[in-house]
């Protein structure tokens, strides 16, 4: 029997701490209570499909970046104009994303992180998909170098939170090979990081105030392929507004590759800044 051919995701289930505050806030983005026992438990159905979400009282929130939600409306903007009428604050105003997608952001009361997006057939279809029956076509289409350009465009990316946008430093697995090393040896002692130990400390700076306006990008590169690793010399360039003064940096970062079942991934980075 094929059990994966018959899989759905149509059911998920959040923390909360009170469920009083909970249900409200969700009842105004538009979900339809169906269950109610509370102090403990909750259950919605979304305004579209059959899809349930669920809220459960728990004495203590997940650490590090929490979850992420997210839920497709087809009229992404009208929705959250709505959304807004009942005193709901947004992180982010709905805005068109590199990945294709157009996302708002905001909070539910225990901080779980909610994106409302439209994707439209980019959704399931995106142009960098992947698809087992035609991967060698794509391949023959997508050049080697062509795939690290976009890995590197894509880690570049991750921490811009400029114009008010919220970077998307959580998607760094999505492009690091699970133990993958990040290692900063700008200062006497080389700093050498794992994927959670880079990610939660610049979390909190590009989200906190700390940090804004922040962006960084390659001036230069020269990538070098040697059958299944990769390596690529770059120069960078960043600038930024560090506690409400403006700053300008730049440096050099050596970035190794893998590839892993015709797929590129970051194994490692190496940086130094300069002056």
């Amino acid at each position: 029997m094929n059990i994966g051919s018959s899989m759905n995701l149509n059911q998920i289930t959040i923390p909360s701490l009170d469920l009083t505050k909970s249900v409200p806030f969700y009842e105004k983005l538009g979900l339809k209570l169906i269950v109610e026992a509370l102090p403990h438990y909750a259950r919605f159905v979304c305004p579209d499909g059959n899809s349930t979400f669920s809220i459960h009282k728990t004495e203590t929130l997940p650490s590090g970046d929490g979850i992420y939600v997210y839920f497709e409306c087809e009229n992404l903007d009208e929705e959250v104009a709505r959304i807004k009428e009942h005193g709901v604050i947004f992180d982010l105003e709905p805005a068109d994303q590199s990945w294709l997608w157009r996302e708002a952001r905001l909070k539910d009361p225990d901080g779980n992180q909610l994106i409302l997006f439209y994707g439209g057939e980019n959704r399931l279809n995106p142009p960098w998909r992947i698809n087992k029956m035609d991967q060698d076509l794509e391949n023959r289409q997508q050049s080697d170098e062509q795939q690290i350009d976009n890995i590197v465009a894509q880690f570049f990316d991750l921490f811009t939170n400029t114009d008010g946008s919220i970077p998307q430093i959580h998607q760094i697995k999505e492009i690091f090979l699970p133990n993958g090393l990040l290692i900063n040896n700008t200062g006497d002692e080389p700093e050498v990081f794992d994927l959670e130990g880079f990610v939660r400390p610049r979390q909190a700076i590009l989200t906190n105030g700390t940090l804004t306006d922040f962006k960084e990008w390659e001036t230069s590169c020269q990538t070098t392929i040697h059958g299944n690793i990769a390596h690529r010399a770059s120069s960078y360039e960043k600038s930024g507004i560090m506690n409400g003064k403006a700053y300008t940096g730049k440096g050099k970062k050596l970035m190794q590759f893998v590839r892993v079942k015709n797929r590129w991934f970051l194994s490692s980075v190496l940086w130094s800044d300069e002056g």
